[in-house]
């Protein structure tokens, strides 16, 4: 999604609908809750 035809690659409409499929993601909110799941992540990793 972010390399080939995706966000990075992509113009008009097909960036349009890529921005508008990942722009909820990247909201305070949704990061705030997916905050533990990575750090529990990170630290499965560092082990």
């Amino acid at each position: 999604m972010l390399i080939g035809k995706g966000l990075v690659t992509s113009e008009g409409d097909a960036w349009h609908k890529q921005r508008k499929l990942l722009t909820p993601y990247f909201h305070f909110k949704s990061i705030q809750e997916a905050f533990p799941i990575m750090l529990e992540s990170m630290d499965h990793f560092l082990k």
